[in-house]
């Protein structure tokens, strides 16, 4: 499938960023539409469609869509300087990859702006926007200098509305655009300090009645305490937490995740990543890491197959590695020292287990 948007890494889009006059900003509509499809986005005052304002999920899935014109002529006037921000996606990962997407922009504009408009993440959500904003002020608080958010659930059109291309964003879109990189770089909380141990394992393995299950982690989770690393659930620590831990390790290891979304911002420059795939494909927090420390992130590869609950479209599969792969992978990358051994599982074991975590999931 040929991709409906690409992000090349080296290439800047500070040149793409269109500073518009009397733009309407139509959110996310009631229309009648296919099914997934979403009508949103930005028009000009002659009424013609802001590429720029497009949101992307990824690089294959369907973006949002034209919206009707004919809103146009609801829409509230709002004066001043403001940044489209796209889709406020309230889910942890994509919030810190597509929700922030467009603040890079912020470093490239000759004015300041009042505030960051976005549209909600679904159409077929409630939206009590106040609340949805201040549910998320946990992670938006973490970048420095930003405008305050706002969710837009009518039609506006303002005096001078700024529309940059989205810079970040899940799957192969993962690595970002130089801009965003140095945004975040830049402008991620300089707080807490770094606390906590050297050597870290960010584990998935206390998430088991969701898919996306990796057979036997509890396994690698032994053999690597043995190691000297902390056994972390990013999910059992606030995000203060989580960063100061983030911030002291070196050398930061687990499964593939959005957790690594965070670590790309907090890892201090040195640190050596090491990623578990329980995906085939080399997007999402890899890319996204990739982005950030190329030369420090490890892709540990040992993935033999992939299982599903149930057969659903879309449906998130369960990783089943090949345990002997994933020793070398961590011996060879310097995770781990000679002596760090990973137990062997026969096929009987493998099946039992399997039967386990689709019980698990499906409860």
């Amino acid at each position: 499938m040929p991709s409906l948007y690409s992000l090349d890494p080296k290439q800047t889009l500070r040149g793409k960023i269109e500073i518009l006059d009397n733009a309407t900003f139509i959110p996310l509509d009631n229309i009648a539409r296919p099914k997934r499809t979403l009508l949103g986005g930005v028009l000009r005052e002659d009424g013609s469609y802001v590429e720029n304002s497009k949101c992307y999920v990824d690089q294959n899935r369907s973006p949002t869509r034209i919206p009707s014109e004919n809103l146009r002529n609801i829409a509230q006037f709002r004066s001043g300087k403001w940044l489209y921000g796209g889709r406020f996606d309230t889910r942890f990962g994509h919030f810190l990859v597509e929700t922030i997407a467009r603040l890079w922009a912020l470093d490239h504009l000759p004015f300041d702006v009042e505030g960051v408009v976005f549209m909600q993440g679904s159409a077929a959500r409630a939206v009590r926007p106040k609340r949805r904003v201040a549910s998320m002020a946990h992670l938006f608080g973490l970048i420095q200098d930003v405008p305050k958010p706002e969710i837009i659930i009518r039609p506006v059109t303002f005096e001078t509305l700024v529309v940059p291309p989205q810079g970040c964003g899940s799957g192969e879109l993962g690595a970002g655009c130089p801009e965003f990189r140095h945004f975040m770089r830049s402008r991620f909380s300089a707080t807490p300090d770094p606390h906590g141990s050297k050597r870290l394992y960010m584990s998935r393995s206390a998430l088991d009645a969701a898919p996306g299950q990796v057979l036997f982690e509890r396994d690698i989770e032994t053999a690597l305490a043995a190691q000297g690393y902390r056994i972390f659930h990013p999910q059992d620590h606030d995000i203060a937490e989580q960063i100061a831990q983030i911030r002291a390790a070196d050398h930061i290891v687990g499964v593939e995740g959005s957790a690594f979304h965070l670590v790309s911002y907090a890892a201090h420059a040195n640190a050596q990543i090491g990623m578990i795939r329980r995906r085939r494909f080399e997007g999402g927090p890899l890319a996204h890491c990739r982005g950030f420390f190329p030369d420090q992130t490890h892709d540990l590869d040992a993935l033999s197959y992939s299982f599903t609950a149930e057969d659903k479209p879309r449906e998130i599969g369960n990783a089943v590695l090949d345990f002997q792969r994933l020793e070398t992978q961590l011996k060879e990358t310097g995770f781990v020292d000679a002596s760090f051994s990973l137990p062997h599982h026969n096929q009987n074991d493998e099946e039992r287990e399997i039967e386990r975590v689709r019980q698990r999931i499906l409860a």
